[in-house]
């Protein structure tokens, strides 16, 4: 009986560990992922990158804002932004590579 408990418990902490290995990990995907639906400002004040500029307005009418994170691969950050200043999408981009 007690070592059954003791397996169960091994067990539980694997598979807890497992879980917070597959989602616990914050990647760049995951953390751009995290800005769309809030405001412009707030991505440019607590904003790491290194530079932010205004690229270019697409056909609908957003804008789109670029921002460089050297620190991850040379990565590039394309934001489109809404009419009222909102995050409506993103995407990354290294050169012609996409970024992981």
């Amino acid at each position: 009986m007690k070592k059954q408990n003791v397996l169960f418990k091994l067990l539980v902490h694997f598979l807890l560990l497992g879980v917070l290995l597959i989602f616990g990990c914050a990647s760049p995907e995951n953390t751009a992922r995290a800005w769309v639906g809030r405001p412009l400002e707030s991505l440019l004040e607590a904003s790491r990158h290194g530079e932010t500029e205004k690229a270019y307005v697409l056909p609908n009418g957003h804008q789109v804002y670029v921002t460089s994170d050297y620190s991850v691969n040379e990565c590039k950050t394309y934001w489109e932004i809404d009419e009222h200043n909102i995050i409506v999408g993103f995407h990354r981009e290294k050169g012609s590579w996409k970024c992981d």
